[in-house]
């Protein structure tokens, strides 16, 4: 599976890639905002976005909907979008519904919430 995650924070980049090259066949690109994560998206197609909320130059709401509008227009394929946000209130919950996301997790997470997650998207 190719995998995109889009993070700012290093320590939870590095983290949450263990977690996700646990699996021999993923894939990851990184990217560190959501400018960034919008050139990978132009160059490559993806399996599964994971996306932050709080980044340096557009808020992962946004790119969020961006990319579920493209998949909606035929432009992108349809993938999994998560939300991986430390924003855990009901708000948040709500715009990432409103905004495509095809699932919520709340950081801190756990590798099995994230493992499970994932596998009831793409299975």
């Amino acid at each position: 599976m190719h995998i995109l995650l889009v993070e700012d924070n290093r320590a939870t980049q590095e983290a949450l890639s263990r977690i996700l090259l646990e699996t021999p066949t993923n894939q990851l690109a990184l990217a560190e905002s959501g400018l960034r994560a919008l050139h990978l998206i132009e160059a490559s197609a993806y399996d599964l976005y994971l996306i932050d909320f709080d980044l340096p130059d557009l808020h992962g709401s946004f790119l969020g909907l961006a990319l579920s509008t493209a998949m909606t227009d035929g432009r992108l394929k349809q993938a999994p979008i998560i939300a991986l946000t430390a924003q855990n209130d009901l708000d948040t919950r709500r715009e990432a519904d409103r905004c495509g996301f095809w699932a919520f997790i709340a950081k801190p997470c756990t590798a099995d919430l994230l493992r499970s997650t994932i596998e009831q998207l793409t299975c």
